[in-house]
């Protein structure tokens, strides 16, 4: 139901809402009071409003909700670079604690900062200057579609996998605690 008011969806709202305020009576006309024409069509629509605002959120089954719920097991606070696919769902399971370095609104980013991407993409940027411009908590990444950087961090001591299941890979920083060997109980 909040994205009923959301500002962004305000143009949607005012088209969708012409027809409804077309059949109001304007001006001193009094008419007999009966419910309008556009009650019961306007009352069965917001039924099916409510009806979907209630829905659980589906997700595609290819966005790697496991390695986000991974990462949210690490305690993980502060920006995760990610592959802008996966940005969305990260703000879904993270936030407040984290950010992204890139999601898909397009519109978010300058033109600058999509080259920056597309040379982290193409292997031109390496993970000295994506640490160092991002200041990375972890990275969520398919490892075929960033496979330099993922190779880079594969062999980083400074970083660690958590997480690898069908291209898609988890880094944090060596000294979290989910990278600490595990003893064997005695």
């Amino acid at each position: 139901m909040m994205t009923f008011v959301a500002y962004r969806f305000v143009l949607f709202l005012a088209i969708g809402i012409v027809p409804v305020v077309s059949r109001l009576p304007i001006g001193g006309e009094t008419q007999a009071r009966r419910a309008p024409s556009w009650l019961a069509p306007g009352a069965l629509g917001l039924v099916v409003i409510a009806t979907l605002a209630f829905q659980p959120t589906r997700f595609a089954p290819e966005l790697p909700l496991a390695a986000a719920h991974r990462l949210k097991d690490a305690h993980v606070r502060g920006t995760v670079y990610a592959d802008f696919p996966y940005g969305g769902i990260l703000i879904d399971t993270g936030w407040p604690d984290w950010r992204v370095a890139y999601d898909g609104r397009y519109y978010r980013y300058s033109s600058d900062e999509w080259q920056l991407n597309g040379g982290v993409e193409a292997g031109y940027v390496p993970l000295v200057d994506v640490t160092r411009h991002w200041r990375p908590a972890a990275f969520l990444l398919n490892d075929e579609h960033n496979r330099s950087l993922a190779g880079e961090l594969a062999h980083s001591r400074r970083w660690c996998r958590i997480f690898e299941q069908s291209h898609i890979v988890v880094y944090v920083p060596a000294w979290n605690t989910l990278c600490a060997p595990k003893r064997p109980r005695r």
